[in-house]
């Protein structure tokens, strides 16, 4: 990640399943023309899951937070921070973001100002192998799910904190 020394914006971009760091990069290159060379924006194509997409959200979510703190470490000119995530990604964004959060509502000590999922399976999609009986249990937890608050149900623990939007 080349470092900006006037960027305030940090924006991260997590790949998907199987995917890495160049899985994202039309987006990132998009998002660097944007910034039309004025150096404010600082995009960073995670790294931290590569070759590592298969063992759960939540450690997907812990590598991601911690690769955000270090580069809001690396940078001190930063300010804000967005998220963007793409398919299981987005998981992994979410997670992170919940883990980032502080009581001051900073997420490793930045702003949070956007959080983007492309292609999220925040609640899965139905699958015609399963048996009726778990497709009704399905149907229950997400209708439960998504009446209350739109997250994945593995985040319902009381341990984790909610995400930033609701």
């Amino acid at each position: 990640m080349p470092e900006a020394p006037r960027a305030s914006h940090l924006v991260v971009l997590q790949h998907g399943l199987y995917g890495d760091a160049t899985s994202l990069h039309a987006l990132q290159a998009a998002l660097e023309d944007l910034d039309g060379g004025a150096g404010e924006l600082l995009v960073l194509s995670a790294s931290g899951n590569v070759g590592r997409t298969r063992d759960g959200v939540a450690k997907g979510g812990e590598r991601l937070a911690a690769e955000v703190r270090a580069a809001a470490a690396r940078q001190p000119s930063l300010q804000s921070l967005s998220l963007v995530g793409s398919s299981l990604g987005s998981l992994y964004a979410r997670h992170a973001a919940g883990l980032l959060l502080d009581e001051a509502g900073l997420m490793a000590g930045l702003r949070p100002l956007a959080f983007v999922t492309l292609g999220c399976p925040r609640i899965g999609e139905p699958h015609e192998n399963l048996p009726t009986a778990l497709h009704r249990i399905g149907e229950r937890v997400a209708g439960f799910v998504s009446h209350t608050r739109p997250i994945s149900p593995s985040l319902l623990s009381p341990s984790v904190r909610p995400p930033i939007l609701p």
